[in-house]
């Protein structure tokens, strides 16, 4: 593809020079780390898109382009990312970073205009069975015959993931200290909240998080550490808790979580409030998607019932 070439102009004061590193510093704070590692591989993206050497300088040609200009680039980069077969979540992700940016400048008082591109409607929630209660129970069986280090801490945290109905980032803000023993709480950091909240954790829970400290030990700090010889870093992050759950063959930890919260719906007998509870969704019509996943699964046995109502019942 053709380099976009991007013009710089002046943007008024303070400099973009002066800016800049506030700039950069002001998207990393007092935000969520895999938002914040979001907003850098966007970032980085965005540098690769433009062919420059550093995200400094792609930052600096977005912006000292000027508004229509710096418009017209982003809705390129959009285009480029479709083209290259990224999801909508994905694009608007990468094109979000961009908008964090501009938007810092103009907190700044570097611009007075922010970026309009508006973002891929996105189908949420549009697979929520997760990996099946069958292969995930079979999964975790074989993972529980395994007694070393690695395998106690994955089992933890595809017990939180699922028993839970954690995210991953959320399993990966733990801290030792996070984990209540008296009140049978944990305290996460919840996805959207800049405060921690308190989820009960169930017997089967606890003693998964003993089995896990016996081999971690007491030490504070991150509850689930990194076993990476690189040593890219001592705790675990949502990425890694993503690879770790796709090696132990139950997918995305999303699609654990999706699971979890149909099989709440299930046992709760259709309370939707409750489950809303259990998933902590803050709109019924997010829940309602599990309910309908759970109406499609209670057909699947209607089909079953029929079967063996027209004598085709599997001989054992």
């Amino acid at each position: 593809m053709v380099p976009v070439r991007v013009e710089a102009h002046p943007v008024g004061r303070p400099a973009l020079e002066t800016a800049m590193d506030f700039v950069l510093e002001a998207i990393q704070r007092g935000r969520n780390p895999e938002t914040v590692r979001s907003n850098l591989k966007g970032l980085d993206v965005f540098r690769a898109f433009l062919e420059v050497e550093t995200v400094k300088e792609a930052v600096a040609r977005l912006v000292s382009a000027g508004n229509g200009q710096a418009n017209m680039t982003a809705l390129k980069f959009q285009t480029w990312l479709l083209e290259q077969k990224k999801s909508p979540s994905t694009v608007n992700r990468r094109l979000g970073a961009l908008k964090v940016v501009v938007g810092a400048f103009r907190f700044a008082g570097a611009i007075t205009w922010s970026l309009d591109v508006p973002s891929i409607q996105v189908e949420t929630y549009r697979d929520t069975a997760g990996p099946g209660t069958e292969r995930f129970a079979e999964k975790m069986a074989e993972l529980e015959k395994s007694t070393d280090a690695m395998a106690l801490r994955d089992r933890a945290i595809l017990i939180l993931t699922h028993d839970a109905a954690l995210r991953r980032g959320e399993v990966a803000s733990i801290d030792l200290e996070h984990v209540d023993w008296k009140a049978h709480r944990v305290w996460v950091k919840a996805k959207k909240r800049n405060q921690r909240v308190d989820i009960p954790i169930s017997p089967d829970i606890e003693q998964a998080l003993r089995d896990w400290i016996k081999v971690r030990g007491e030490a504070p700090g991150a509850l689930f550490k990194n076993f990476d010889p690189a040593q890219k870093g001592d705790r675990l992050t949502g990425t890694s808790i993503g690879r770790i759950s796709k090696a132990r063959g139950v997918g995305r930890p999303h699609g654990i979580r999706h699971l979890a919260i149909t099989e709440a719906c299930e046992a709760l007998g259709g309370d939707i409030m409750e489950a809303m509870k259990f998933a902590r969704h803050k709109d019924p019509k997010t829940t309602m998607t599990y309910m309908d996943n759970l109406k499609k699964r209670t057909a699947d046995v209607s089909v079953k019932l029929a079967e063996f109502r027209k004598g085709k019942r599997r001989q054992t």
